[in-house]
């Protein structure tokens, strides 16, 4: 969950508009708001007892092919190969930022919200290019490794 101050509470607003700029923002907020939101989101989020790992419920997996539609007709890709741990915890952090408390609800507030959708599909990307080092540093290594292994 990322919450930030909103800058028109803030004196100097750089930090905000910087990561309110990256579009990972889930909560815009003056500060007196902050903590009822954190607590809110804290007591869905880790409120709940662990579910065992089982086979999804005939019901939560027609929610699941609801999702997958969505993101396919909105963004073009199919997550319906992926780990279906890895959707269902990504799924569920959306539930808590939005205090919805069922598959089906979510399922519902996205149909109607095309933004949740886009949200969700950041939340599924995996953040590639910060397995990349610096262009420079790879030819400094490889041309090192170079001339000691010649």
């Amino acid at each position: 969950m990322v919450m930030v101050q909103n800058p028109e509470s803030t004196e100097y607003d750089g930090m905000p508009r910087n990561a309110i700029g990256t579009g990972l923002v889930d909560y815009e907020l003056p500060p007196a708001e902050m903590p009822a939101y954190l607590i809110a989101y804290v007591t869905h989020a880790f409120g709940k007892p662990g579910r065992p790992a089982t086979a999804p419920a005939p019901r939560a997996e027609n929610a699941m092919k609801k999702i997958f539609i969505l993101l396919r007709a909105q963004t073009g890709h199919d997550f319906s190969q992926y780990k279906p741990s890895t959707i269902q915890r990504r799924i569920e952090r959306r539930m808590a930022i939005h205090q919805i408390e069922t598959i089906d609800g979510y399922v519902t507030y996205a149909q109607q919200a095309p933004a949740e959708v886009e949200a969700l599909f950041r939340d599924l990307l995996i953040g590639v290019t910060s397995f990349f080092p610096r262009p420079g540093g790879v030819r400094g290594v490889s041309g090192a490794c170079h001339s000691t292994a010649f």
